[in-house]
């Protein structure tokens, strides 16, 4: 039975050894993971084993002297212990690797969907913003369409911190690296080009009202802001997020 344990710990050695390789593949977790349940089971076949031999030993006892006995008892405890610290030291790193697994099936979705709206909301800046001499209902048509991209960014901002914070933690490969610094440069420019081609069009609404239409305009601002202001700080992380998320709206609704 020592021979079976000492065995077991050099399978588990290599194991943990592989596992803790900074440049594992993908592929290699999962047959990682696959290696760690067989070796586990046969920890489990091992524990069984040792345990039957306890209680041969039990009955054993009466025909043996005193030392002999507490021989037996002390190599049954000593392969016991060997055994389980084998197993728990599996688990730990098994646990890792499966949170590393979901961790990073959360990102390539996560970079998939911002990456295919970032493009939609290039689409959205192709189009044609009208000039100073255009009539009001076709400027503020276009700042509408402007407007609601730069909402899209204010409420999707958490997803890309998210996004980010979790290609920190990954050990990405070159191509998602790129694609991330890519997402994040495209992210910033059509952001900012969104934002400064919808104060220019405000700027030229601002030239088509007259001094009522400038004052009524002010008070509806005025009184959406004491609304908002209004409401009590949330006790719940999650309650929290939606609220930041709301400010952060409210905040895009300024300008």
């Amino acid at each position: 039975c020592s021979i079976t344990v000492q065995q077991q710990e050099e399978r588990t050695n290599g194991l943990l050894k592989v596992a803790t390789n900074k440049d594992i593949a993908d592929d290699e977790v999962t047959a990682w993971i696959h290696d760690c349940n067989d070796l586990l089971k046969s920890l489990k076949a091992a524990k069984d084993s040792l345990y039957v031999l306890h209680k041969l030993g039990e009955q054993l006892k009466q025909q043996v002297d005193s030392s002999a006995a507490a021989a037996i008892q002390s190599d049954h405890l000593l392969l016991s212990q060997r055994l389980s610290a084998l197993e728990q030291a599996l688990g730990r790193q098994q646990t890792l690797l499966q949170t590393g697994v979901l961790d990073y099936e959360t990102f390539a979705k996560s970079l998939e969907g911002l990456e295919a709206w970032i493009v939609e909301a290039e689409e959205v800046l192709k189009g044609q913003d009208p000039n100073r001499s255009s009539d009001l209902s076709t400027i503020q048509d276009r700042m509408e369409d402007l407007k609601g991209q730069m909402l899209k960014f204010s409420s999707m901002a958490p997803d890309l911190d998210r996004l980010n914070e979790l290609g920190y933690r990954l050990p990405l490969n070159d191509k998602e690296i790129k694609r991330m610094q890519s997402l994040n440069r495209c992210w910033s420019l059509t952001s900012s080009q969104t934002t400064e081609r919808f104060c220019k069009l405000q700027a030229f609404l601002l030239q088509h009202q007259n001094f009522l239409e400038k004052c009524e305009a002010w008070m509806e601002f005025l009184v959406q802001t004491e609304q908002k202001l209004g409401v009590e700080i949330s006790g719940n992380y999650q309650s929290l997020l939606e609220q930041q998320r709301a400010h952060e709206l409210f905040q895009a609704e300024m300008f």
